[in-house]
């Protein structure tokens, strides 16, 4: 380490590339340790390392999903 202090937009960025890292690797967003899907059409229910429930949540979930692809 160099010693010097970590900006936020230092940390924000860092913590943008390992989310998008878990991301590309299927991993769980809050750990990265558990695969996210058992296999290629089904989700896991929960994360196999932290136990982070994979559900979405929200009623406008479905509503803003459709606006996207309308």
């Amino acid at each position: 380490m160099s010693g010097r202090p970590v900006s936020a937009t230092e940390r924000e960025a860092a913590s943008a590339l390992r989310l998008l890292g878990r991301a590309l690797r299927l991993r769980c967003p809050h750990c990265g340790g558990a695969p996210v899907f058992a296999s290629w059409f089904r989700r896991r229910e929960r994360c196999g390392a932290c136990g982070l429930r994979f559900a979405r949540t929200g009623a406008d979930y479905f509503t803003g999903a459709m606006f996207f692809n309308l």
